[in-house]
């Protein structure tokens, strides 16, 4: 009869409790699940260019703090320096891909204090050596801006033509409450394109509207912008052995969708 009771009182218990926590809710240390996700960039680079990688997060619930890491290809991708997104805010932004880290209340585009940022602030030294780029960020409030920030890499000069995986693991995330959100994570990747850099007419290291232009000054005989060498090689971008309109509207195609429109294929 007692062993009957202890059950009983042990299931009232039991209830007791679940219908505690559901009129109290969850303890504070457990975040409800959310739909936000890492998103990484999908683009295009060249041996030689440079790509810049952005990551965000989709569906920001409100975050006030992270620590992240970024994985990558080294024998492809060199990074240069990390870069956080102007309106994330926050009080402090710091990678291991910068030379020298600096905290701004809003990281202005603008300095409001009257002294230029030493270019060794902005543009570090590439670090071919880097196993990933961390990234670590810090807020007194919740913010909800979904892009976070971005990378710039230098794309190795003997970088395989092909995808290059990007990817982000999270080692914290949290509101301002302390809380842990959760966040699905998506790779991202850059598309190596042939060693030679079809399109890149004026010969940067990455293809942009710039050539766009250039070839289009070209076309229209501008006095001082003909392509010749090894410009007017590159121009030809559908490989057909003429520089013309076709050309142009491929250029314009692969500048408008350049995961899906390759340039310097033989026809």
């Amino acid at each position: 009869m007692r062993l009957h009771f202890r059950k009983v009182r042990k299931v009232a218990t039991s209830i007791m409790l679940v219908g505690f926590l559901s009129a109290t809710g969850l303890p504070d240390i457990w975040a409800a699940p959310s739909e936000a996700a890492f998103i990484l960039s999908r683009i295009s680079g060249s041996p030689g260019g440079e790509v810049e990688v952005t990551v965000s997060l989709l569906g920001n619930p409100g975050i006030a703090g992270f620590s992240l890491r970024i994985h990558f290809d080294d024998e492809v991708l060199a990074p240069i320096y990390a870069s956080r997104n102007n309106l994330l805010g926050g009080e402090v932004f710091v990678s291991n891909a910068n030379e020298i880290s600096v905290a701004f209340p809003q990281a202005p585009s603008v300095p409001e204090w009257g002294f230029t940022t030493p270019a060794s602030i902005m543009m570090p030294p590439t670090n071919s050596t880097m196993p990933h780029v961390t990234a670590v960020w810090g807020s007194s409030i919740n913010m909800f801006e979904e892009e976070l920030f971005t990378i710039r890499f230098s794309v190795n000069d003997n970088a395989p033509a092909g995808q290059s995986l990007v990817s982000v693991s999270v080692m914290d995330l949290m509101n301002e409450n302390g809380t842990n959100v959760f966040a699905e994570v998506q790779y991202g990747y850059v598309y190596i394109s042939q060693s030679i850099a079809w399109g890149n007419v004026t010969e940067s290291g990455t293809v942009g509207i710039s050539d766009l232009t250039r070839l289009a000054q070209h076309l229209a005989e501008i006095p001082g912008r003909e392509l010749t060498g090894n410009a007017l090689q590159l121009a030809d971008v559908n490989r057909d052995g003429r520089v013309d309109v076709a050309d142009m509207i491929l250029l314009a195609q692969h500048l408008a969708d350049p995961d899906n429109v390759v340039l310097g294929l033989l026809g």
